[in-house]
């Protein structure tokens, strides 16, 4: 499915822009300040959890972006790590996926080996 050309990568471009377009109000809407009433404790609670869903939003939308620039490019549906085609079926569920099944258990594996090495220091 590499590409934009084909069918499926075009389906998909049409549900990664509206999911963009979703993540775009979502930060529209909850970019607010806390409202009066919170007490100071609670304040710093309510920031904390914010930042925690904050962080994640943002982690979701750089990577329909980063989808979005590899259908623009030609490289959609293609491995980061081995260049092989990612199955169309993992794309049709996950379309952000950068990686085939295999090389993400890697990448997991990997990811997981220096977030222990770190917390050991």
């Amino acid at each position: 499915m590499p590409g934009e050309g084909t069918r499926e990568a075009l389906i998909l471009k049409c549900r990664l822009l509206k999911e963009k377009e979703q993540l775009d109000q979502w930060f529209k809407r909850n970019s607010h300040t806390l409202e009066e009433g919170f007490e100071e404790g609670d304040v710093r609670l309510e920031l904390e959890r914010r930042g925690r869903v904050y962080g994640a939003q943002e982690e979701v939308l750089a990577d329909v972006t980063a989808a979005l620039e590899r259908i623009d490019n030609g490289t959609f549906g293609l491995c980061l790590d081995c260049g092989k085609e990612i199955p169309s079926g993992r794309l049709m569920s996950f379309p952000t996926a950068k990686r085939g099944c295999d090389c993400q258990a890697v990448h997991d594996r990997e990811k997981k080996r220096r977030a222990l090495a770190r917390q050991r220091r």
